[in-house]
């Protein structure tokens, strides 16, 4: 066997140094995020083994970065990169908005050149990590890995969608571990895995011993046993909770065209209505609509504003909906108007709305990049929503037993921005959003996962609520309790907890940046002086 694995490398290794073969970096790109959902067994048991391709998948990458000419490694990572990203981002060229189609392919093209240039970095520090770092590139270059996700989620552009770690989050027993180290210590053991099995190819292909090889890659396998094992004890300890409110998720799957005028409008509401009256004979405690639900300034269209507090006498229990809302502009002449992609919360007896103002928004989408920093880009019209910032992370209280944190959108993915505000009181995620955008694509699976991946490292329930799917109640250890098809218009009811797991992750925060970052840091000095030593004794 160990003659025929060497013979099949060689042969391989042998093919691809015959000629420039260009197009190979574009080929292995494309599978980049296979690994991730909804490749996986909750999508059809056949597809279970997917989620174990992310340990093999940036393989490709350290290949090619490591070409003699620096020319050609450059070339390449970064023809990997333009398509690993095109993987995670094709599904925007779907969002065929009238009249700005054209300004949404070139989005989509510098997004993927920008995403692309991440790849060519984390190529060219496998590259410098190797070449420097001696055998401590092992530890090194997943800190780098890892540093470099974190800063992808920091400023106005910022999109950190898809990192490594996401992949395994069906694998649950597996992902408690980020209840400790958050995503970023999943996509630490996603590098490393990777680096571990190219270090056996590698001997196999130099027809070096392959023992220690091996037994690296035993002992990498045996920990993550270790961490499954610890994951199952984790979900068995909390199987059961006391504390349980009743939700009704009102996924109403309104087509994006119903925004275009007020006819429609009417048709979205009355559709609505009739939901909302069907969740009733379900007995929730709480209604939970998805983002833009009410496509209008609702405080300030009497009409809906009535219609909707007619709702909430007829059900008698709490709202959260998703709306617009605007404010006007006195301190600045950039702006007459401040308009918000907003959460309305409407208590029980309540005739006033409290608001939260969406504070994440998407680049390029829903606001321009540094407009906050330079409010003459207002001035730039290229076909962005033109939301402000909201500038509060808000906790709601329901009855002083529930502190539901409203997300919007993608703002679910960040990991230290949802963690403030567990840390600050909440003991549950609302995340409402509209993927109905992006069609029958992976976008809508990726954003649940990653939605999902809040849940484990905070230890509180999610309800998440998706104009066209997909919506779900998760508990605390990231149990999946109801979930809906994408693209029906159903409502969801069903009992999830408001008890809170307490995390290391929650209190803590991003430690494991630090200690990265620390690594890094020691690593280099150590290289310095390994250097300056060798300079001494010549």
């Amino acid at each position: 066997m160990y003659l025929n694995v060497r013979s099949i490398i060689s042969t391989v290794c042998t093919w691809y140094g015959r000629k420039d073969r260009w197009w190979l970096p574009l080929l292995c790109g494309l599978f980049f995020s296979i690994g991730h959902p909804p490749f996986n067994h909750e999508t059809h048991p056949l597809l279970f083994p997917f989620p174990f391709l992310v340990f093999v998948t940036t393989i490709p990458l350290f290949i090619f970065s490591l070409e003699r000419k620096i020319k050609r490694a450059v070339l390449k990572t970064y023809l990997f990169g333009i398509t690993a990203s095109l993987t995670q981002f094709y599904w925007i060229a779907n969002v065929m908005v009238e009249d700005v189609w054209l300004l949404i392919m070139l989005g989509l093209f510098l997004l993927t050149m920008f995403i692309a240039t991440f790849f060519l970095l984390y190529g060219m520090l496998f590259r410098l990590s190797v070449k420097f770092c001696g055998r401590l590139y092992i530890i090194v270059y997943p800190a780098a890995w890892i540093l470099i996700e974190y800063i992808r989620t920091l400023g106005d552009l910022s999109f950190p969608w898809e990192f490594p770690g996401n992949a395994l989050s069906p694998l649950l027993p597996l992902v408690q571990i980020a209840s400790v180290t958050g995503i970023y210590g999943l996509s630490f053991l996603v590098v490393l895995g990777n680096i571990l099995i190219w270090e056996l190819l590698q001997a196999f292909y130099r027809r070096n011993p392959i023992q220690s090889p091996v037994r690296n890659l035993c002992l990498f396998v045996g920990f993550l046993i270790l961490i499954t094992v610890g994951g199952f004890f984790r979900l068995n300890k909390y199987r059961h909770f006391d504390d349980h409110v009743r939700i009704s998720l009102i996924q109403n799957n309104m087509d994006q065209a119903h925004w275009e005028n007020g006819i429609s409008l009417d048709t979205s509401m009355t559709i609505t209505e009739e939901m909302v009256f069907k969740a009733v004979r379900e007995n929730p405690e709480m209604l939970v609509f998805p983002e833009s639900a009410i496509f209008c300034y609702l405080e300030r269209n009497r009409r809906r504003w009535m219609q909707v507090l007619r709702w909430s006498e007829y059900v008698n229990v709490p709202f959260l909906l998703g709306t617009l809302h605007f404010e006007r502009e006195r301190e600045t002449p950039y702006y007459k108007y401040r308009v918000y992609n907003a959460v309305f919360f409407l208590d029980t007896g309540s005739t006033a709305f409290e608001h939260y103002y969406k504070i994440k928004l998407v680049p390029f989408s829903e606001a321009l990049p540094f407009e906050g920093a330079f409010p003459i880009l207002s001035r730039i019209n290229l076909g962005e929503s033109d939301f402000s910032r909201g500038k509060k992370e808000i906790v709601f209280n329901i009855h002083d037993r529930i502190y539901p944190a409203p997300f919007i959108c993608y703002e679910i993915i960040y990991p230290d921005f949802v963690r403030r505000r567990v840390k600050a009181g909440a003991n549950m995620l609302v995340n409402v959003t509209n993927d109905g955008w992006f069609g029958h694509s992976t976008a809508a699976f990726q954003h649940a996962a990653m939605a999902r991946m809040r849940s484990i490292e905070n230890g509180v329930s999610l309800a998440r609520c998706a104009n066209s799917g997909i919506s779900m109640l998760v508990d605390p250890v990231g149990r999946i309790i109801a979930k809906t098809k994408l693209y029906s218009r159903t409502v969801l009811t069903d009992a999830v907890t408001y008890e809170k797991i307490p995390t290391v992750y929650t209190q803590a925060g991003d430690w494991i940046i630090g200690v990265s970052l620390l690594v890094i840091l020691a690593a280099g000095g150590f290289s310095v002086l390994q250097q300056f030593r060798r300079r001494e004794r010549t």
